[in-house]
C-alpha cells in the first residue's frame, strides 16, 4: 500500500512496506511551509455525487484554519488553455496533468498526496473513491497546520 506523509519532499509518496527499503537521495532545500490562502479545492467536472460532496466538506473543514479558500470543478472551454500555474488542491482525478502522473501509479487501496512546486498545484488522490477520502483525511490530519502544509513533519 503506498501512503504518504508530510516528510521533507513535501507529500512525496513513501512506500511503507517493511520489506522495501527507501532509496537514499540528496534532498532539496525546501521552504518550510506553504500557505493554502488563495488555493481552490478542484474536482472533476464529471465527478460523483458523492465526491461532489466529499470535496465540499474537504473544503469546509480547510476552511477552519486556511482563509480564502475556493472550490470548483476541472472544466475548460475548449479551445482554452490550462494556466502552466495555479494554486490549485486536486480532489481525486481531475483532467490536469499532476493527477495523472500520480494515479498511473496508484492501485485501489493507494492514496498520494503531493505537492508540485512549479506548478503549486497540490494533487491530494487515492486510486479509489474510498482511497481519495482517505487521502483527504491524511491531509488534513497530518499534513494541515496554520493555515498552511509544513515541510519536514
Amino acid at each position: 500500500m503506498l501512503m504518504t506523509s508530510c516528510s521533507d519532499d513535501l507529500l512525496d509518496p513513501i512506500v511503507t512496506d517493511p520489506g522495501i527499503e527507501s532509496p537514499t537521495e540528496e534532498k532539496t532545500e525546501l521552504p518550510s511551509s506553504v500557505s493554502l490562502s488563495g488555493y481552490k479545492v478542484v474536482r472533476s467536472s464529471k465527478a460523483s455525487k458523492d465526491m461532489i460532496s466529499a470535496s465540499v466538506k474537504f473544503k469546509n473543514t480547510l476552511e477552519e484554519t486556511v482563509k480564502d479558500v475556493g472550490i470548483g470543478d476541472d472544466w475548460y472551454k475548449s479551445g482554452e488553455t490550462l494556466p502552466e500555474k495555479a494554486l490549485e488542491i486536486l480532489v481525486g482525478e481531475t483532467n490536469r496533468p499532476e493527477t495523472a502522473e500520480i494515479m498511473a501509479d496508484l492501485l485501489a487501496d493507494d492514496f498520494a498526496i503531493k505537492h508540485f512546486p512549479e506548478s503549486g498545484r497540490i494533487v491530494v488522490c487515492g486510486g479509489s473513491y474510498e482511497a481519495t477520502l482517505k487521502a483527504m483525511e491524511h491531509f488534513i490530519e497530518f499534513c494541515l497546520k496554520d493555515g498552511g502544509i509544513e515541510y519536514g513533519l
